[in-house]
């Protein structure tokens, strides 16, 4: 067989591989146990146990299947280095970030132990063979000090959209609009202001000041429950807040995200699911403007007027009832049409 043949060969396995991966058909499970810590060397480790480096080439060869484009998409990133002395290319060290996500390691130098220490390069490289020697933790850290992370966002965005814009995905993956989830994550958590862009709060009976980041997060879900992220909109201050000056926030992230969702989904390309955070107008009005559906949960006094009229509905509306098995419970799901609802300008009657 020629070489040509095996690579297109092996092609038509990978594309077969990840579509079993995304039906549910093939499950791959691949977990580390957190790293006890211990006083750790400042280089670079050469062994590893057996179960380590199997753990990572299942994990290599899923990446290299499921982002194909990726790889490539994070080839054009603008390298912020210098072109004297570097001994791994742009993409490896991204690569290496990659994977130290995915296995949670927690610092620089038990990213040396625990991937490089798996003595994994020669499995990475019948993968990846971009990755000639495993980088050192600080240079990778150093490239990202430095490096664009919109470019970076921006790659995988591109890929995204071409994906979800192959042919057949949606006849495969979703049955109608697609539904994105939106909702927000916290991370670092300091009692000091490290950065001049920190969210802040008050916990506590002392009313103490306490410091973190936050994420504003929208994942795709296919109709097999499979789940692909889309966008991480940061939440940050602009370094001056003070006084009666607001904070950045949760919704006002969701209004700077709106746009790039647009973007990439266009306009009727999705249905929004969000928590009770993002019912009321100006959310509705956005989706409206995008022509988006929209799933939004309730709290209790949330949108009175719209909980009124739901239940006036759902009462005369009894064949709008569904049941469903969710692994020992059985859960009712009621719903209304034609609720009418009015913000500023705009009226709705979903």
């Amino acid at each position: 067989m020629s070489n040509k043949r095996r690579l297109e060969k092996q092609k038509e396995r990978d594309i077969e591989l990840f579509d079993d991966i995304l039906s549910g058909k093939v499950k791959l499970a691949c977990y580390i146990g957190k790293p006890q810590k211990r006083p750790l060397p400042n280089k670079i480790a050469s062994e590893g146990t057996d179960e380590q480096q199997q753990m990572l080439g299942q994990l290599a060869r899923v990446y290299r299947i499921i982002f194909p484009g990726l790889i490539w998409k994070l080839s054009e990133v603008n390298d912020p280095r210098s072109l004297r002395n570097q001994d791994h290319s742009l993409l490896v060290l991204l690569l290496h970030v990659i994977l130290m996500f995915a296995f949670h390691v927690e610092s620089r130098r038990a990213a040396n132990e625990v991937l490089a220490g798996m003595g994994a390069i020669g499995i990475l490289q019948a993968v990846f063979p971009e990755m000639k020697t495993m980088p050192h933790a600080d240079t990778v850290a150093n490239m990202l000090e430095n490096i664009n992370a919109e470019e970076i966002q921006d790659a995988y965005t591109k890929m995204l959209k071409e994906y979800i814009n192959s042919p057949g995905f949606r006849d495969k993956y979703a049955d109608g609009p697609l539904l994105v989830v939106v909702d927000g994550s916290q991370s670092f958590v300091r009692d000091y202001r490290w950065d001049k862009h920190a969210l802040c709060r008050h916990v506590g009976e002392q009313k103490k000041e306490q410091f973190y980041t936050s994420y504003l997060n929208a994942v795709l879900v296919l109709k097999n429950g499979a789940v692909l992220p889309v966008y991480t909109e940061v939440i940050e201050n602009d370094g001056e807040v003070d006084g009666d000056k607001k904070q950045d926030c949760e919704t006002a992230a969701f209004y700077r995200m709106a746009g790039k969702l647009h973007r990439i989904f266009g306009s009727g390309g999705l249905t929004l699911v969000a928590d009770g955070l993002y019912a009321g107008g100006p959310v509705i009005s956005i989706c409206n403007k995008y022509h988006w559906g929209y799933m939004l949960s309730l709290k209790d006094g949330d949108m009175s007027s719209v909980w009124d009229d739901a239940e006036g509905l759902m009462k005369a509306e009894l064949s709008n009832l569904l049941e469903v098995q969710w692994g020992e419970r059985v859960q009712s799901i009621r719903w209304a049409n034609g609720i009418e609802y009015t913000y500023g300008n705009n009226h709705t009657r979903r």
